[in-house]
């Protein structure tokens, strides 16, 4: 989190706060998105997408970041291969869950049905990542995973630091005009969840 040694060194950016410590607002910083490029289930790369260019400090802080960590075991070692700005990623009409979405809100009986309710919260949490309201939503059990069997969403880690794991879902988008891709959607979109990608 930190550019230099001080607390001044870090960087809302990469924090998701503002140097008096209150939560940014309107994704205004960072997402740290897992990705399996070659299809095998597992991840092999992490994309942090960025709202604006990186500054010098906190491009060295991105290279300088060599691994990282989960209850104390050593998960990976990690090399710094580009850095893209937000706007630079494909087009695409259709998009497919790559990791569970995960939504803050609870469902409620009186709003309707329980699928109805879901449809819903993606059209609104796509808007409010500054998307277009999808044209289709349709709910996927599963994520499919070449080569294996497929992947329930509830085996992904949903929750952060021991805290309550939400339950999760996966859909298929399509939308009335091309949006860029990968995005993410949902509570805990800026950690790796509510991921979606362009149809393999």
């Amino acid at each position: 989190r930190q550019i230099s040694g001080s607390p001044e060194g870090v960087s809302p950016l990469f924090s998701g706060k503002s140097p008096d410590g209150a939560p940014l607002k309107n994704h205004q910083h960072a997402f740290y998105w897992p990705c399996d490029l070659n299809g095998d289930g597992k991840i092999d790369h992490i994309k942090v997408i960025a709202p604006r260019a990186h500054t010098e400090g906190e491009q060295k802080a991105l290279e300088s970041l060599r691994k990282i960590w989960a209850d104390g075991r050593d998960l990976a070692r990690l090399i710094l291969l580009h850095a893209l700005p937000l706007s630079n990623r494909e087009e695409t009409c259709e998009a497919v869950s790559a990791t569970p979405v995960v939504f803050g809100r609870h469902y409620k009986p009186r709003l309707g049905s329980f699928e109805s309710w879901l449809i819903q919260e993606v059209k609104r949490s796509c808007v409010e990542v500054g998307l277009p309201e999808p044209s289709s939503v349709e709910i996927s059990p599963e994520l499919p995973c070449h080569g294996g069997a497929p992947i329930r969403w509830a085996e992904f880690a949903r929750q952060r630091k021991g805290g309550h794991a939400a339950r999760g879902y996966g859909f298929r988008l399509v939308f009335p005009t091309p949006v860029k891709v990968p995005f993410a959607i949902g509570s805990m979109a800026h950690f790796g969840l509510g991921l979606f990608f362009a149809p393999q």
